[in-house]
């Protein structure tokens, strides 16, 4: 009921009786064809799979390292199911979902750069043009940036918020939406809270140098509302 192949007496190809085959060594397909796959698997049976891959117990090991002519790795799948790819990834007309399935954990993307001297982040385009760029961009800081690609000409950050002091700072005309009042008893268009004195400062060109006009309540001198060109006033 089987046919045995064997070399040097060790057996080398089983076929049994249901014209299964077992390879004892490696198998190496290195065709010169055109217009041809090197090899195709067609499972004819709905309750089936085309091609399973067991390789190894150990998360490191891999199960499938597909290599160019030259032998340079371009899709590595490991053993724990962690994939890596050379190149670039496109998925057509559909959805890319990361999701959990199970609890007490945690699911995120992550895009690590080498230095502040390149971007990492998320693009958004239309027609192929970037519109928008929200991650780090190569600016040697590690600030997160909300970049128009070029909108009316404009090219700049629109948004950019401070890693090193958590400021954030707009480049153009920020709105208020009196149809989104915050929850107090006396609804407010813009509410500004602090522990110390709550103010508004105003510069021009300041460069960092600091404000030159302030407006807001003194929490020192009895909670007074003041307008001072003093800052530490």
């Amino acid at each position: 009921d089987q046919i045995i192949l064997k070399t040097a007496n060790t057996t080398a190809i089983t076929v049994d009786s249901s014209q299964n085959a077992t390879f004892a060594g490696t198998i190496t397909n290195t065709p010169n064809t055109s217009g041809a796959y090197a090899m195709f698997v067609n499972q004819q049976n709905s309750a089936g799979w085309g091609l399973r891959v067991a390789a190894g117990a150990d998360s490191g090991d891999n199960l499938i390292n597909a290599q160019n002519g030259s032998g340079t790795e371009k899709f590595v799948v490991k053993s724990d199911g962690s994939a890596t790819f050379a190149g670039a990834v496109q998925v057509s007309d559909n959805n890319i979902i990361a999701r959990m399935t199970t609890g007490n954990g945690g699911i995120r993307t992550i895009v690590d750069r080498v230095d502040t001297s390149d971007y990492a982040g998320f693009e958004v385009q239309t027609g192929g043009t970037q519109k928008w760029f929200i991650g780090a961009r190569e600016d040697s800081t590690e600030n997160l940036q909300f970049f128009n690609g070029n909108s009316s000409g404009t090219v700049q950050n629109v948004l950019s918020l401070n890693h090193s002091d958590s400021s954030a700072t707009f480049r153009g005309k920020v709105v208020i939406d009196p149809d989104n009042d915050i929850t107090q008893a006396t609804s407010q268009t813009l509410y500004i809270n602090s522990d110390g004195d709550a103010t508004i400062g105003f510069g021009i060109r300041g460069n960092g140098s600091g404000a030159g006009f302030l407006i807001g309540q003194d929490d020192s001198d009895s909670d007074m509302f003041k307008m001072s060109t003093h800052p530490t006033d």
